[in-house]
């Protein structure tokens, strides 16, 4: 809500006033109404001031209608994010990604992995001299490296 709709917050109260037979609000009233309730729509607070008669049998205090209010933007809310979720992770998304995104994963799962061996002497060829990598790759393959040249001897 914006203070352009003070005076329409204003004249509801004040129908709901005489409806319970209390005096109109002042300005200042309806300043401290405002600052209660300025983050909700003008229509959500019409809205619960319009409905007002049918549940209570007093005359609201700013308190009451921001719990309701809160309330409502809160389900509002949950119900955006359940929404939203079930888009994202919808089993009908967007079947030509699914299957483009499936096509990808059995290309990765389908190489062929390197042996430890292999896996380590990459590493030696490829991690930059001094790093840790190549470091703990010259570690594990230099008593391997002992053992080959015996068996090869």
């Amino acid at each position: 809500m914006n203070r352009m709709d003070i005076p329409t917050m204003a004249t509801q109260l004040n129908m709901l006033a005489e409806t319970f037979d209390k005096k109109p609000i002042t300005e200042k009233a309806a300043l401290v109404w405002f600052d209660t309730l300025k983050d909700f729509p003008t229509e959500r607070i019409c809205g619960v001031l319009i409905g007002w008669p049918k549940t209570h049998h007093k005359f609201p205090v700013p308190a009451e209608v921001f719990k309701i209010c809160n309330e409502a933007a809160s389900v509002e809310i949950e119900a955006k994010a359940a929404r939203e979720k079930r888009e994202v992770f919808s089993p009908s998304a967007d079947p030509a990604y699914v299957r483009s995104m499936m096509g990808e994963m059995r290309k990765i799962l389908s190489r062929p992995r390197r042996s430890p061996r292999e896996h380590w002497r990459h590493l030696l060829a490829n991690a930059p001299p001094g790093s840790l990598a190549h470091r703990y790759a010259n570690d594990v393959l230099s008593p391997v490296r002992e053992s080959d040249d015996e068996i090869a001897a």
